[in-house]
């Protein structure tokens, strides 16, 4: 039970952060692959165009959480004309990972490589590590991600990493960023709102920065799906119920 647009979208945004440091990227920053790439030709440019095409739509909270399977498509939204899947969980999705990593810097201050890497490797400041806390009474075969409630699973280790209380303040500052008094935002104004943590410098410092995965807080030998929730190195008896 896991957003697609956390998925599909941070591995774009991935591309645009490792991508550069590697010989012969085609993108030279990380700023530059977010105007021009993520392949789809420019993940801004397509966070716009979805919006554009009707701004009255908050696209990201009515969509980004949960993915049409097959024929099977949940209750907010059908199936996606055209490119708005493509817009949606990568695009929207690599800018939704951005302006979270821009959100928590700017309530936590720790800087823009320290919290690109707290993102997806921290068990205890960061998001991705985090999602093994209990998700709640959802149902596993036929439930959706936008199911587990505020607290819990991935909603719960996303709250925490931003220092918000739910997972709704996020989503209004997401929409709030794209769109105000009906008017999209233009590409310069998307780069600029993430561009203050996310700068090339930092987003590069980041990229160089080693893991030391002997210490307890990077070490996924106390985190196992016996302990889930309890925190690094805490032991547990007997497996959640």
């Amino acid at each position: 039970m896991f957003p697609r647009r956390l998925m599909e979208g941070g591995a774009v945004f991935n591309e645009c952060w490792l991508g550069p440091e590697l010989t012969g990227s085609y993108y030279s920053s990380f700023s530059q692959c977010f105007q021009y790439g993520g392949g789809g030709g420019g993940i801004l440019n397509n966070v716009r165009q979805l919006y554009l095409d009707d701004p009255t739509v908050p696209w990201f909270t009515l969509w980004a959480n949960d993915r049409c399977c097959g024929d099977d498509c949940p209750s907010t939204h059908g199936e996606g004309q055209g490119m708005q899947d493509r817009y949606i969980y990568y695009d929207l999705g690599a800018f939704a990972v951005a302006m979270a990593i821009t959100r928590a810097d700017a309530k936590f201050g720790r800087g823009g490589a320290a919290t690109i890497h707290d993102f997806w490797t921290s068990a205890e400041r960061g998001f991705w590590r985090r999602t093994d806390i209990p998700y709640g009474p959802i149902d596993h075969v036929n439930g959706w991600p936008s199911d587990v409630p505020e607290g819990s699973g991935w909603r719960g280790a996303l709250a925490a990493f931003l220092g918000d209380a739910t997972t709704a303040d996020f989503y209004a500052s997401v929409e709030a960023t794209i769109v105000s008094d009906g008017v999209v935002a233009t590409t310069a104004e998307l780069l600029a709102a993430i561009s203050g943590t996310l700068s090339d410098a930092a987003v590069a410092a980041a990229a160089q920065t080693q893991t030391d995965f002997t210490t307890c807080e990077w070490s996924t030998a106390a985190r196992t799906a016996c302990n889930e929730g309890l925190g690094c190195g805490v032991a547990a008896t007997a497996p959640p119920t």
